[in-house]
C-alpha cells in the first residue's frame, strides 16, 4: 500500500491501456443486488481523444458540450463546430503553434506565440514551469478555463468572448467540500464536471488524470479498499469520458472477494467508473496491481454571458437637458 501524504497539485498524463467490460442494462455486484443502470447521463458532451494533455483535452469537452448547447445560449464559444473530435477540436485544445513551441524537453519555443488554445492558457507542458509534456497543474484548470473563455480570437469574425465561472474544489481529504454530493448536484443541473483523479501504480510513482464526468449512478459498484484496514465499501458509479478509448481504458479496481473490478461500458457506449473519493481510504492506493483512481478535485465550469466588443463611449457634450452619449462600436 502507498499512502498519499502530499497536496494534490500536479496532473499528468499517461499513455497506457488496460481494460473494461461490456454489459447489459442491470450490473450485478457481488452482494447479488440486481442494480439498474445509470441515471441518464447528460446528453451531448462530446467524447474527444486525448491530445497533448488530459487536461486542456478535458476541458475541451466542456467547451464542445457549451458550444452546441441545445439553447444556443454559447454556440460562438468556439469558431466553428466542436461537437465532435475534429480538426477544429484539436486546434481548440492544442494549436500547432502550441505543440511546436512546448512540446519536448525543455520547451523548443517557449513564449514564441500569443496564448490561443486551451492548453496555452492551463500553461499545460511548459517546462520552464516544473512540467513535462502533457502535464498541467491542476490550479492553473479553472484559470486557463476561465482565460479561454474570455480569449477573442482576432483571427475570426465573430465575437467568441464570454464571462464563465469556473472553479477548483478539493474533497475532504484535502480539506474542501467536494464529494459525491457535490458531483451529483452539478449533474442534476446539467453541468458535466472536470474531474481530477489520483494513484499509484507500479511502486514508482503517484499518476494524475483529468477526466469528464456527465452522469451518475447510486450504489453501482462493490470494491474493497485499504484505509489504514481492509474495508468492503460501496460507491457510486459515474459516467466519464476519459480521452483514451472507451474500450482499453486504464482503470481497475479490487472487489469483495479480491477479484478484479473493471470500468462497465453500458449498451449505450457510456462507460462507469467507481467513484471513489480518495477521503474514503485516507490516502491509500493499491502498489502495483490494480490502476485504482481516487477522485481528488473536482472543477466547476458555468459558461455566462457574452463580453461586448470594445467600444469608445464619449461624453463629451453637456447640454442643460441632459447628458448626450455618443457611442462608436467596432465591427469585425
Amino acid at each position: 500500500m502507498k499512502r498519499e501524504m502530499g497536496v494534490f497539485i500536479a496532473v499528468v498524463i499517461l499513455l497506457f491501456c488496460s481494460f473494461s467490460v461490456s454489459a447489459d442494462v442491470n450490473i450485478n455486484r457481488l452482494s447479488g443486488e440486481s442494480v439498474q443502470m445509470g441515471a441518464n447521463p447528460i446528453s451531448g458532451v462530446p467524447q474527444y481523444s486525448w491530445y497533448h494533455g488530459c487536461s486542456p483535452t478535458s476541458g475541451g469537452m466542456l467547451f464542445g458540450y457549451w458550444d452546441s448547447h441545445a439553447s444556443g445560449n454559447w454556440s460562438n464559444l468556439v469558431d466553428g463546430d466542436v461537437s465532435t473530435w475534429n480538426a477544429t477540436a484539436q486546434n481548440m485544445v492544442a494549436s500547432p503553434e502550441h505543440i511546436a513551441d512546448y512540446w519536448g524537453t525543455p520547451d523548443p519555443n517557449p513564449g514564441n506565440h500569443n496564448d490561443n488554445c486551451i492548453a496555452d492558457f492551463m500553461h499545460t507542458s511548459r517546462s520552464g514551469e516544473g512540467l513535462g509534456d502533457g502535464g498541467t497543474w491542476s490550479s492553473n484548470i479553472p484559470t486557463g478555463l476561465r482565460d479561454y473563455a474570455l480569449w477573442d480570437d482576432p483571427a475570426t469574425a465573430i465575437n467568441e468572448s464570454y464571462n464563465c465561472d469556473s472553479w477548483l474544489d478539493d474533497v475532504s481529504y484535502y480539506s474542501g467540500t467536494f464529494g459525491w454530493d457535490a458531483y451529483k448536484n452539478e449533474i442534476d443541473a446539467g453541468n458535466p464536471m472536470l474531474l481530477d483523479l489520483i494513484e499509484w501504480h507500479g511502486g514508482s510513482d503517484w499518476y494524475g488524470h483529468s477526466v469528464v464526468g456527465y452522469g451518475y449512478q447510486e450504489n453501482m459498484f462493490d470494491i474493497r479498499i485499504y484505509d489504514g484496514a481492509w474495508q468492503n465499501i460501496t460507491v457510486g458509479g459515474f459516467a466519464i469520458w476519459d480521452t483514451w478509448n472507451t474500450t482499453s481504458s486504464q482503470s481497475s479496481w479490487m472487489d469483495w472477494n479480491s477479484g478484479t473490478v473493471l470500468s462497465v461500458t453500458d449498451t449505450n457506449g457510456v462507460e462507469w467508473w467507481p467513484f471513489l473519493d480518495i477521503t474514503s481510504t485516507n490516502g491509500y492506493s493499491y502498489n502495483g496491481t490494480y490502476w485504482d483512481w481516487m477522485v481528488v478535485e473536482g472543477v466547476y465550469f458555468h459558461p455566462g454571458t457574452p463580453v461586448p466588443e470594445p467600444s469608445f463611449i464619449i461624453t463629451l457634450l453637456s447640454l442643460s437637458s441632459g447628458m448626450l452619449a455618443i457611442k462608436r462600436f467596432r465591427k469585425k
